[in-house]
């Protein structure tokens, strides 16, 4: 079983992410981000409640919370084809699972945008990255400061404007919540790529 840096864990919270290959864009217009979301949506039955996103042109930012052990394992059961009282699987097994019905969706995404626009290559620069989201603050932050990235890279002015961003909790953008964002995502990111925080600006999560 190949090595996993983070294990999906039933009832664990993550933020998937993923950039297109030397920076170019991965959704071109309405009906790539809308397939994304369909196939997102198809992929999530069973396995994750999606939490909110982000998609902005050369990227995309998920964040998803896995549904309980017993809601994993059957749908296990009904990807394989199995009774259920025959599917035994660890932790280690739970999260490749869910790691490899990702990788389905997204490599079958690539294809399908490759057909469409006369591409061949990689769409995307990697593998996805998951960070885990631990309490329900972390989420929050990140969300907050994803929110902005659409404003970064001159898409719209206002946040709430964008149209593929979607959180749950946004209403309480701007209501007088003193949380710096940048400082929040800095933090989480420069842990991530082994770097110290003040080596980091903002505009970096944009090529990370």
């Amino acid at each position: 079983m190949p090595k996993q840096k983070h294990l999906f864990v039933p009832g664990g919270a993550y933020l998937l992410s993923n950039i297109g290959n030397s920076g170019e864009e991965i959704f071109l217009g309405e009906e790539n981000y809308d397939y994304f979301l369909q196939g997102l949506s198809f992929v999530s039955e069973g396995l994750f409640d999606v939490l909110g996103y982000c998609l902005i042109p050369n990227q995309f930012h998920v964040y998803i919370k896995v549904r309980s052990r017993e809601r994993v394992l059957k749908q296990y059961a009904r990807y394989k084809r199995i009774p259920e009282q025959r599917v035994e699987l660890i932790s280690g097994e739970i999260s490749l699972f869910i790691s490899r019905m990702l990788a389905n969706f997204l490599n079958g995404y690539a294809k399908a945008f490759n057909n469409r626009h006369g591409r061949k290559g990689s769409l995307f620069r990697e593998h996805f990255r998951k960070i885990p989201l631990p309490g329900r603050t972390d989420g929050f932050r990140v969300m907050l400061g994803l929110s902005y990235i659409p404003v970064i890279q001159d898409l719209v002015q206002d946040p709430m404007d964008w149209k593929y961003y979607r959180w749950p909790d946004e209403e309480k953008r701007g209501k007088g919540l003193s949380i710096d964002f940048e400082d929040c995502i800095l933090e989480r990111w420069a842990g991530e790529m082994g770097l110290k925080q003040e080596e980091l600006s903002f505009p970096d999560l944009l090529l990370y």
